[in-house]
This record gives structure tokens, C-alpha cells and sequence, in this order.
């Protein structure tokens, strides 16, 4: 179950490749300005709002006699049909309405995907016990495609190991303090965008392709990184039997902030005066989207202590 699992998250992971390589086409194919592409990215993630009504239904109606491999295949088979149509009719991506479809339909396989897999996980774990960046980066330091892909790559391979180190050193630390530190950590990972947008690293002796492989990569590994704990301490919480409507709550809860986040955040570069022309006020957006996420910590006293099965 664990290989199978594994397997689905590590296939879920490649979705970032074709992500990738849709945001170019977006940015340079159909030349879309950075509010524009960012609120595609977002408006193209409302399927994953559903995931509560995925997450019920996985749990209360069985098809075949199995509650949870079935809904993957559906999932499967709808991301297929997305991107197969995509890569075998190109006209498709052409066509602002097809191509938004296409991403629609696909976001909506992927949240029946991962609504199954994290009940599985949290099943089988009782019984074992921005947008604007990427314009800027690609429009105003030209970077090669191959170098963001590869900070992609590197980026999961952080996480992966990250989520070794914290399975074998950070299991024992407070959830109170691990959290803290972690959003701490994603804060100051958002700031380092500020030295790229002011090329300072240049200064330093540090290209922009070594600083996106490095910082950038790191940047992006905490963003993900920073939902482990919750999700152990959901899995340690979770009433039996409730595991596919409670993670995919918690799932499309984070969604649905993601997309809102981003809406705000068309805003804000409307506001500031962002554009694929003009980049000089973006670091004062890097400033407000770190002071942003230091906010939650106002919260952390809420986070409760988990309760070991």
C-alpha cells in the first residue's frame, strides 16, 4: 500500500513539468502579462475546491466494492484525457477557451487523485502506527527554460529530503515550535526573492541561473514542505472513517487560500504598477508578501497538541 501510494504522489510530482511548460506558452505562446497568467494559474485551481465533496464521496460511495482505487483511476484517466489532448491536438492550447478546459478538467482529475491518495495514507499510517516571479525570470532575466525546469527538479528533491529529515529527527520536536519555525523559515525563503529582483546576488558572485538553482529551488521546497506537520497532525486527529472528507477539507482549504492569495495578488500588481514591461516595484511586493506570512504566527497559539494513537 505504501509502494502504491508512493507511486501516486510520485507521479502527481511530474504534473509540475507540463505546468512548466504551459506557463511559458502562456507567457510567451499567447503573451500574457504576469496579473493575467496569474489569475489563469488560479482561476484553472477552482476544481480543487471541490475536494471536500471528492473527499466524502470517496468515503461514503463504493464503486466495484472499493471505496479508493476506483476514484484514483477516474482521476488518472481524466488528467490523460487533459493533457493527451493537449499534446495530440495542439490546436487545443491555441484557443484560450479549449486550453482553460484543458487545465480545468485536469485540476479536477488531480484533486480525485490526491483526495484518495492522502486518505489512503491516512488510513494505512493506524494500522503502521507567484506568477510575477516567474515573468520576472523569464522576461526580464531571460533566463533558459532548462534552468527553471531544473530548479523544479531540485526543488522535490529537496522536499524529499526534507520530509526524510523530518521523519527521522523532527517527529519529536513540538508541533507548536515546528510550525513556528517552518513559517519562519518559508518568510525569510520569500525575502530572498528581494536580492534577485535587486541582483544582488550579481554582487556577490553569484549568477541569477546559480541563485534560481539554489535559493529559488529552496524557496519553493519550504512552500511545500510547511504542510507536512499539519497533515501529521491531521492524520494523528482524523475520526475513523472520516479520512477522505477530513484531508480533502484540509486540501481544498489550502486551495482555496492559494486562490484567493492569488487573486489579491493580481490585485496588489495591478496596484504597485507590476507589468511585463515594467518590473521597479516589484521588490516593494516581495516586502508585503513576506510581512503577509509572518502574520499566521499571530495564530499559533490555536494549533492544538496531537494526540498519539
Amino acid at each position: 500500500m505504501w509502494a502504491l501510494c508512493g507511486f501516486g504522489y510520485w507521479v502527481q510530482g511530474f504534473r509540475c513539468f507540463p505546468w512548466l511548460a504551459l506557463n511559458f506558452h502562456l507567457a510567451h505562446g499567447l503573451g500574457f502579462s504576469p496579473s493575467t497568467l496569474q489569475l489563469v494559474q488560479n482561476t484553472g485551481n477552482l476544481p480543487m475546491v471541490a475536494k471536500p465533496l471528492l473527499g466524502v464521496l470517496s468515503d461514503a460511495v463504493c464503486i466495484g466494492g472499493a471505496h479508493r482505487l476506483p476514484y484514483i483511476s477516474i482521476g488518472a484517466f481524466l488528467q490523460l484525457l487533459s493533457w493527451g489532448t493537449l499534446a495530440v491536438i495542439p490546436v487545443t492550447g491555441e484557443r484560450f477557451p479549449t486550453l482553460m478546459a484543458c487545465i480545468l478538467v485536469s485540476n479536477l482529475g488531480a484533486s480525485f487523485a490526491e483526495v484518495v491518495s492522502d486518505a489512503l495514507v491516512a488510513e494505512f499510517s493506524r494500522t503502521q502506527k507567484a506568477g510575477s516571479m516567474f515573468c520576472f525570470q523569464t522576461q526580464c532575466l531571460k533566463l533558459d527554460p532548462s534552468v527553471i525546469g531544473l530548479s523544479k527538479v531540485i526543488g522535490q528533491l529537496m522536499v524529499l529530503s526534507a520530509t526524510m529529515f523530518y521523519n527521522r529527527f523532527l517527529k519529536r520536536i513540538p508541533m507548536r515550535r515546528l510550525i513556528f519555525g517552518v513559517q519562519i523559515l518559508y518568510a525569510l525563503s520569500l525575502l530572498s526573492d528581494l536580492f534577485l529582483v535587486k541582483q544582488i546576488n550579481l554582487k556577490l558572485g553569484i549568477s541569477n541561473e546559480v541563485y534560481v538553482l539554489c535559493l529559488s529551488a529552496l524557496a519553493e521546497a519550504i512552500a511545500q514542505f510547511k504542510i507536512l506537520p499539519f497533515t501529521a497532525l491531521f492524520s494523528s486527529l482524523c475520526p475513523y472513517g472520516c479520512e477522505g472528507s477530513l484531508f480533502a477539507f484540509f486540501a481544498s482549504s489550502l486551495c482555496l487560500s492559494s486562490i484567493l492569495s492569488g487573486m489579491f495578488g493580481v490585485g496588489l500588481v495591478s496596484l504597485i504598477g507590476v507589468s511585463s514591461g515594467d518590473y521597479s516595484s516589484l521588490s516593494s511586493g516581495i516586502i508585503l508578501q513576506f510581512i503577509a506570512a509572518l502574520v499566521p504566527l499571530g495564530w499559533i497559539s490555536y494549533v492544538p497538541v496531537a494526540r498519539r494513537r
